[in-house]
């Protein structure tokens, strides 16, 4: 090996190259934070209007924002969170990690969407058919541009590197997409009866990373899990058969280079690679085209089917917590 033990990390392609707003969003996010600097504009006190008391400013100006904010509770809060981290989600996947609990979790989980929609913080957009993203509803929710400049607010960041909410993407797009946020829902609800802890879950294009070549490795998604005195670091690639053999066997040889030039990943480790396929029968045909590649492909990159995936990750969690500038030998 290098030297570098090889963590555990998920790598699952959703093809998604998502890019920097520009035009009105743009221009939005640096309105927002100049007048988020104002003595007399903050997240608590608005500009003067000749508006009627308690109505909302303009959908695509700053004070939009502003006024949102107060209009939002603590699962509110927690919704737009998981949305921002995930950038698009169905209503069935927020209702398995928000609702529950809850008896009626169906006609609550409805509801809230319903208003979080009419006030602006959410975006539906129609639902394509495809992709192990569960749930059968019509829509999928993303962030409006208000809530996104509101978040940009509250971490005093001016990213505009966010998904924006309005863009209804191709099926195939939006499918991969979903696949991942079903991924992390899944692992979300495993979580809860299990020993591990999810420390961190981020969605393209928040996971890529530097290969060491000027150039960057695009797993779809990367994770973190935690159970005792171990913790797992995997990059996540989720193949809903879309893309042809030689396209995946390229992502292949680029995590392999990476693991062979020893060159330290997430957590100060090599993450380990977990690709999700839609059946048996292609698990198989990756499983073949990765058998040609050296040995360190074998242990950096494991295939499984996508319902495996979620019990593969909780039984792999043996990797002890490598300390910062000290990875494991």
């Amino acid at each position: 090996m290098t030297g570098v033990h090889l963590g555990v990390h998920f790598g699952v392609h959703l093809g998604v190259q998502f890019g920097a707003y520009t035009g009105l969003a743009s221009w939005l996010v640096g309105a927002v934070l100049r007048a988020s600097r104002m003595p007399n504009l903050s997240l608590s006190a608005g500009r003067r209007s000749n508006r009627p008391a308690g109505s909302p400013p303009p959908r695509k100006s700053p004070a939009r924002a502003v006024w949102l904010e107060k209009r939002l509770n603590s699962r509110d809060w927690e919704i737009i969170s998981t949305i921002d981290q995930l950038h698009i989600v169905t209503g069935g996947q927020i209702e398995r990690l928000h609702f529950f609990e809850l008896k009626s979790a169906f006609r609550v989980r409805a509801r809230v969407l319903r208003r979080l929609t009419d006030i602006g913080a959410l975006v539906a957009m129609p639902r394509r058919v495809g992709g192990p993203d569960g749930g059968s509803g019509p829509y999928v929710y993303g962030l409006d541009p208000a809530a996104i400049l509101l978040l940009r607010l509250r971490e005093n960041t001016e990213e505009t590197a966010r998904i924006p909410a309005g863009i209804t993407r191709a099926p195939r797009l939006q499918s991969h997409a979903l696949a991942v946020s079903e991924l992390y829902t899944r692992l979300a609800e495993t979580s809860r009866d299990s020993a591990y802890q999810i420390t961190e879950f981020q969605a393209e294009p928040d996971c890529w990373w530097p290969d060491g070549t000027g150039s960057h490795l695009k797993p779809d998604a990367y994770t973190a899990l935690v159970a005792e005195q171990f913790t797992d670091h995997w990059w996540i690639e989720v193949d809903l058969g879309t893309e042809s053999v030689p396209v995946i066997r390229a992502k292949f040889a680029a995590y392999t280079a990476f693991a062979q030039a020893g060159i330290p990943g997430p957590g100060e480790v090599i993450p380990r690679v977990l690709v999700t396929t839609p059946d048996s029968a292609r698990c198989a045909a990756l499983k073949r085209a990765l058998s040609s590649f050296p040995d360190i492909a074998g242990k950096v990159i494991h295939i499984v089917t996508f319902d495996a995936a979620v019990p593969t990750l909780a039984a792999q969690i043996t990797t002890p917590i490598p300390q910062k500038g000290h990875p494991n030998q």
